[in-house]
């Protein structure tokens, strides 16, 4: 796909977090920790420098308060550049279509 200003776009790969039954194994782990892993794994296994990406776009099936725009809070939290972009998309069992 190319943008308006000619720069190519490329989704490099997928993950998704881990999940378990509620209350149990991950009960103690917050969002936004389950959430950098996750990144940091897909980071690691394409390759891609952080400071080569000029955009985030995490998906949750739903919202969780305290972190309301998780993608914004993983770039700040992560090996990210403060200016990349980041979009945070809830759309319940679509979101992975978004």
């Amino acid at each position: 796909m190319n943008l308006s200003n000619g720069r190519r776009v490329a989704i490099v790969d997928g993950l998704r977090t881990p999940f378990a039954k509620s209350g149990t194994a991950l009960a103690k782990e917050s969002t936004l920790d389950l959430s950098i892993s996750v990144v940091s794994e897909l980071l690691a296994r394409s390759g891609v420098d952080a400071s080569s990406v000029d955009r985030v776009v995490f998906g949750s099936v739903v919202q969780d308060v305290a972190a309301p725009n998780i993608a914004r809070e993983i770039v700040l939290a992560g090996p990210f550049p403060e200016s990349t972009d980041a979009y945070s998309v809830t759309r319940a069992c679509s979101t992975s279509t978004q």
